[in-house]
């Protein structure tokens, strides 16, 4: 059975929520398209990865992929937040094609590190689905 070791935010939804990604040696980030706040993406092991602080206090790294078509969270983790219904006909799979199980859903609510490239000055930015949220689909072992 397959499971997902950590968090993968899908680039492709984070572009989808109103976001812009910039990826540069120089300096990476998400950028709020209406709010113009920047959360700082920064490479950890020759992937893009962000910091987030959790509403429950706790920290974490989410790698930023330009290959998924959905966020995924591994089902370990965030065990404090309600599993909502998965979404019917959703399929996954990794990049060696083995399928990743699909649990459900939760709402996992985060602020990002602030991003200090120039632009508007922000403490913080917040989640990738919105204000203070992301929705992510969660996959594990049962």
């Amino acid at each position: 059975m397959t499971d997902v070791q950590k968090p993968l935010a899908s680039a492709a939804k984070v572009v989808k929520a109103k976001n812009r990604i910039v990826l540069d040696e120089e300096g990476s980030y998400v950028e709020n398209k209406l709010t113009g706040e920047r959360m700082k993406v920064r490479i950890e092991r020759d992937t893009f990865v962000f910091d987030v602080h959790y509403d429950n206090g706790e920290k974490g790294v989410i790698t930023l992929d330009s290959g998924a078509g959905a966020s995924v969270w591994p089902e370990r983790e965030r065990r404090d937040v309600p599993m909502l219904p998965k979404r019917e006909g959703l399929r996954m799979c990794a990049a060696n094609g083995t399928e990743i199980k699909n649990f459900g859903r939760k709402l996992i609510m985060f602020r990002g590190d602030k991003c200090s490239l120039g632009g508007p000055s922000t403490t913080e930015t917040r989640g990738l689905g919105g204000p203070r949220t992301t929705e992510t689909c969660f996959s594990g072992r049962v």
